[in-house]
């Protein structure tokens, strides 16, 4: 991008040094303030780059931030494995401690009822024997066919 020092500026040079003089001076001139620009532009644009860079995070930023993540992932997951297993072993464990009581609850339950069916047995047969000592005591008749069931007469 070329630069071109104003006319009145020229016109200044030509009439203190002369025309060809004037003119080289014009052209040094817009030499180095052209060579100055493109310098300082340059200059500018790296420090603005290496400014952005400073900012900006890097591919392998980038990548140590994800490797970080996902050493984070596996650590939260391996912990997560080991609550599961041993949230299974606890449940495990209940559960072998409830069939334990659900199965001594059904041995005393067996017992209570074998005890109350011989209790029921036992009265009934001591109901019955009443009822047939009454039956016999009771009727003559009755009496007399029972000996003859067991033979006595």
């Amino acid at each position: 991008m070329p630069i071109t020092i104003p006319a009145e500026v020229y016109i200044e040079f030509e009439e203190a040094l002369g025309s060809e003089r004037a003119k080289k001076i014009v052209l040094a001139l817009e030499k180095v303030i052209d060579y100055e620009i493109v310098n300082k532009w340059s200059q500018t644009k790296f420090e603005l780059r290496d400014e952005l860079l400073k900012e900006i995070a890097t591919k392998k930023e980038l990548d140590a931030l994800r490797g970080e993540i996902y050493a984070k992932i596996e650590s939260i997951d391996s912990k997560i494995d080991s609550v599961k297993n041993e949230l299974n072993s606890r449940i495990e464990s209940v559960r072998d401690e409830l069939n334990s009581r659900i199965e001594s609850v059904r041995v005393e339950l067996r017992k209570e009822i074998e005890n109350m069916a011989l209790k029921l047995e036992r009265r009934f047969t001591i109901l019955f024997l009443i009822l047939l000592f009454t039956i016999i005591l009771l009727n003559r008749d009755a009496l007399e066919f029972i000996l003859k069931l067991l033979k006595l007469i």
